[in-house]
């Protein structure tokens, strides 16, 4: 209930989005009009415009004029002729189909099918499908789980078994192809598959089942059609910008069908009709809605197949229901400029010949419509010509004037003449040896010197004056399309052979004796000499090529010149020397000079994508007449040139937006200089004065970027540039693919901000080089800082080895000497000498040696390197060296919350202070009381202070200190501590020590 009701809405939303357009054209084909059954499987259009239809009874075949069914053999069980699954065209001149009987072709031009059974083992005989094909390639159902890959150029096949693959019950029910994958869908998942290495890349489950088509949208993806669901994408590689793409088409649940042309997609819908959208690479726009009903009137109908053809109607196959031709334009369009249409008495006819007579009446040669005269403004005058009924119904292939003012007319039972008044009608034999053979007239021409000649289908023909008759002269029995003489009398051949041959004035009869021989890859149907540039102008089946006067090819006008289409059919040169060329798709109007070309198709008012040869002419005012398969057209070149040269692309407003700002621009012309606030610039354009604006395609690029498609949008955002001169360059495209007009519509510049700038950018590089150097050095000094540093504490470890090598040299050196003498005078001393005073001299150098040993080792070991142990280390030699010397003392040596590190020279320097302070206490001062006070702080800051109440002495008179105290003084203040001493007369004396002991212990 819920998806029915979103049918609904969505269904009303596009009825009132866009209104129907009944097409009152619209005709219906059922197989009462021929055509083999009422159920539609595919078309396709061959390169004759023929429309080729498969039905469940046979291909049908359409050429304009009704339909040829074309019967394959009888089907097994009764099901007669039953075709199924695509068509494809080889490029060779065959349409394959598959059907009930197996696979079978046919020649284009012979329609007759023939069995391909015979091509591969691996084919399935029966029910064979084509489900998919790529130029030589075609995809066939093989088995349930396999298909089968045949290149039907080269003969060879690929097996693809999918049934590792699939699920259990899986089977493949349609397929697609591109130039690098294979898309396999059965009735529950999707399936992509790499061609070159037949590795599965991706599977996708469907949303619904039994899918309708397998839609490729782009390279590597394809949309899923159902019948009662949205569509589904599926792609090999994320594809986020074509999903977007499509985006309209996937959220619409009433598409079940769709098909793209070369610039237009075609949905079909549920209960609504074709919605038609304008197609592009880049996205996808709504157009109009064409309603669409069967002939009966069913609501109930599904669309099976669509197809558009050159002459650009949609053919659109019905299951049940038979086939639609759906007119996409309008063929007769009078505005003038344009390439007037034909008379519609003769829209029906294949024009084949034009002249002028001497009262400027126009002579228009048909096929099976015969000849029908105009006057000057193409008003039908056939009623004033006593020839009416003869002609009414011959089929006229050539019509020429000659320099005696009589008229020819090549026709299908052979070679008339008249004159202007077409009074006197009189019928030429031609030669007997032809007699009873098919026989045709291509084209007249003359030659200068007043030789008559025609191209004929059994070789080209001369006329003898004075017999009357028509003689062969030259390739007798070939089929030639083609005659012309030039101004030096030489006569130019083309034939079926793809030859053209050039003889010369004098040549010899049914000879091969040419002056040059040139072979075409493909047929030449026309020769036209340009007198302004003295070259002649060949259209062949592959192009224009230029040929000097010595018939040398010095040029070819093909695609990259602007040419839309290869075969062309007759060249006619305007008086500004541009060349008007019929092909295939269209008129062109050739710049040759420039090396440009404008193209008019359908759109632009031409009767039919397809002319003809020899359906080319030039008035005496200039006009000129090229007719085709559905009739002709006449114009003025000049007029023609001047309305499509009035559709130019204008700047009608340029706004410039930065940060604070908006900004309208006065455009004159000149390159624009932008402020480097630049944030977004709008600019709105139109085109001038043109015949279907609504109709065209824009494009813009920047420089030389790719191509950005904006639609039919005629405004352009610009934003996130970088700084830098731009030339933004806008292309018109109309329906037909022609350039309308391309032009760069502004130029401007963004300038550079200040911080991009080149200055400023070295600036930067420089402070940065600076502060980079800055850095160096000051990490290079840091490094000489801790090398000067480590060098220092070697030489301090050095210093302090040497110290206590001297000290062991010279206290312990000394002492053992006293000790040594001491102990000799004890062996010589008498037996009853009273030896204590020695041995008490003896013990007491001892002592004094061990002393000196502990401060040696207690100076050195890293484990008294700590607070705590100077502490200890000091109150106990300060409490013994003073107790000794009867002297009163206190000390104060006051604890901290840490204890800290400190390295042997602190040490050793702080207690060398406290015992050479204490000497000379003793020695000099004669005090009865000494005070020692050492307090360290938290952060390491630390005071040792050493009094004595003794005799004191003037600081600024004697030396107050011993070189011992003198050289401690030194190397405190190399450490950065500072010494003090304060002193007077009968004051006593006070040495004060301050300084951090620095490193806290970890």
């Amino acid at each position: 209930m819920k998806n029915n009701c979103k049918l609904l809405i969505y269904s009303l939303c596009t009825f009132f989005l866009f209104p129907f357009q009944v097409r009152s054209q619209t005709t219906h084909f059922t197989p009462e009009d021929g055509l083999g059954q009422s159920t539609v499987y595919s078309l396709l259009e061959d390169e004759f415009g023929t429309l080729w239809i498969s039905t469940a009874n046979g291909v049908s075949r359409y050429d304009g004029s009704g339909f040829n069914t074309v019967p394959l053999v009888n089907a097994p069980f009764g099901k007669v002729n039953a075709a199924q699954g695509d068509l494809f065209n080889d490029g060779l001149g065959h349409i394959w189909i598959g059907g009930l009987p197996g696979l079978y072709r046919s020649p284009v031009f012979n329609a007759g099918f023939e069995s391909m059974n015979n091509i591969s083992s691996n084919l399935k005989k029966e029910n064979t499908v084509i489900l998919c094909a790529n130029k030589s390639h075609i995809w066939l159902l093989s088995k349930t789980k396999a298909i089968l890959e045949v290149d039907v150029n080269q003969k060879s096949e690929k097996l693809w078994d999918l049934d590792r693959f699939l699920e259990g019950t899986e089977y493949v029910i349609r397929a697609g192809v591109d130039t690098d994958y294979l898309c396999v869908s059965t009735s529950k998942n999707v399936y992509i598959f790499s061609r070159k290495t037949q590795k599965l890349i991706s599977k996708t489950h469907l949303q619904s089942n039994n899918p309708e088509q397998l839609f490729h949208a782009e390279k590597g993806t394809w949309i899923i059609t159902f019948l009662k669901a949205k569509p589904q994408f599926i792609s090999a590689p994320a594809n986020q910008t074509t999903a977007n793409t499509y985006r309209e088409i996937l959220n619409n649940p009433n598409i079940y069908h769709l098909y793209k042309s070369k610039s237009q997609l075609f949905a079909a819908t549920h209960h609504i009709g074709i919605v038609q959208y304008n197609w592009t690479k880049t996205g996808i726009e709504k157009k109009k809605l064409e309603e669409f009903r069967t002939e009966s009137g069913k609501s109930e109908f599904r669309i099976t197949a669509m197809c558009m053809d050159r002459n650009l109607q949609l053919w659109i196959g019905t299951d049940g229901d038979g086939l639609y031709k759906l007119p996409m334009h309008s063929t007769v369009l009078q505005t003038a400029g344009k390439l007037n249409s034909h008379s519609p008495e003769i829209r029906s006819q294949f024009i084949k010949s034009f002249l002028q007579d001497k009262y400027n009446r126009i002579w228009v040669a048909t096929t099976y419509g015969g000849i029908h005269w105009y006057d000057e403004n193409f008003n039908i005058i056939n009623n004033q010509l006593t020839l009416l009924n003869k002609w009414k119904n011959a089929s006229v292939s050539a019509l020429y004037k000659d320099n005696k003012g009589r008229i020819w007319i090549g026709a299908e039972d052979g070679i008339y003449s008249t004159n202007d008044d077409a009074t006197e009608l009189s019928r030429h034999p031609v030669s007997s040896n032809f007699s009873g053979a098919s026989f045709f007239v291509s084209n007249f021409t003359t030659s200068g010197n007043g030789r008559f000649f025609c191209a004929t289908s059994q070789g080209v023909m001369e006329y003898d004056s004075i017999s009357g008759t028509w003689d062969c002269v030259l390739s007798p029995g070939v089929n030639v399309l083609m005659v012309f003489a030039d101004k030096y009398n030489r006569i130019f051949e083309s034939n079926y052979w793809t030859e053209l041959l050039v003889y010369p004035e004098k040549f010899k009869k049914n000879s091969r004796n040419y002056l040059q021989g040139m072979f075409m890859s493909l047929n030449s149907r026309n020769v036209m000499f340009d007198f302004k540039r003295n070259r002649y102008v060949v259209s062949t089946e592959s192009g224009l090529k230029i040929l000097d006067k010595d018939l040398r090819l010095v040029q070819e006008i093909g695609i990259a010149e602007g040419l839309t289409n290869l075969f062309t059919y007759g060249t006619l040169m305007d008086k500004n020397g541009n060349y008007w060329v019929s092909t295939n798709q269209g008129i062109h109007c050739i710049f040759p000079d420039k090396k440009q070309a404008l193209h008019f198709g359908i759109m632009d008012g031409a009767q039919s994508a397809e002319f003809n040869s020899g359906a080319f002419f030039q008035t005496r005012k200039g006009e000129m007449l090229f007719g085709g398969i559905s009739g002709f057209n006449y114009f003025y070149p000049e007029a023609v040139l001047a309305r499509a040269q009035t559709n130019k692309l204008k700047l009608l407003s340029a706004w410039f937006y930065s940060r604070n700002r908006k900004e309208k621009i006065a455009y004159n012309g000149k390159k624009l200089e932008l402020d480097p606030n630049f944030s977004e610039l709008e600019i709105t354009f139109t085109l001038g004065d043109f015949r279907n604006p609504g109709g065209m395609d824009y494009y813009y690029k920047l420089n030389e970027n790719s191509w950005i498609h904006l639609g039919n949008k005629t405004r352009i955002q610009l934003s996130s540039l970088a700084s830098g001169s731009y030339s933004l360059i806008v292309r018109c495209v109309d329906q037909n693919g022609r350039i309308a007009d391309e032009k760069i519509l502004l130029q401007f510049a963004i300038a550079t901000s200040f911080y991009k700038t080149g200055w400023f950018l070295f600036l930067v590089v420089l402070i940065a080089g600076l502060l980079v150097f800055a850095i160096t050095r000051y990490l290079y000094k840091q490094r000489m800082r801790i090398a000067i540093a480590e060098a220092n504490k070697i030489k301090e470890i050095n210093s302090l080895r040497l110290n206590i090598s001297r000290e062991l040299h010279d206290n312990l050196g000394a002492s053992l000497s006293r000790v040594s003498l001491l102990t000799h005078r004890l062996k010589e001393m008498p037996q009853n000498t009273d030896v204590n005073a020695t041995v008490a001299s003896i013990s007491k150098i001892a002592a004094e040696m061990n002393g000196q040993v502990r401060n040696i080792v207690w100076s050195i070991d890293n484990n008294y390197d700590n607070l705590e142990s100077l502490r200890f280390y000091m109150r106990q030699y300060a409490s013994t060296f003073l107790e000794e010397n009867q002297i009163d003392y206190t000390i104060d040596f006051s604890e901290n919350n840490g204890d800290w590190i400190i390295g042997p020279d602190v040490r050793q320097v702080l207690y060398s202070v406290l015992k050479e302070t204490l000497n000379n206490t003793v020695k000099y001062s004669k005090t009865k009381k000494a005070e020692i006070v050492f307090q360290v702080t938290d952060n390491g800051n630390f005071v040792l202070r050493i009094c004595d109440f003794g005799v004191g002495f003037d600081v600024q008179q004697e030396k107050p200190m011993s070189n011992g105290l003198r050289n401690i003084k030194g190397r405190l203040e190399e450490l950065g501590y500072h010494v003090r001493i304060y002193s007077s007369a009968g004051n006593g004396c006070e040495v004060y020590v301050e300084g951090n002991l620095k490193l806290p212990l970890k």
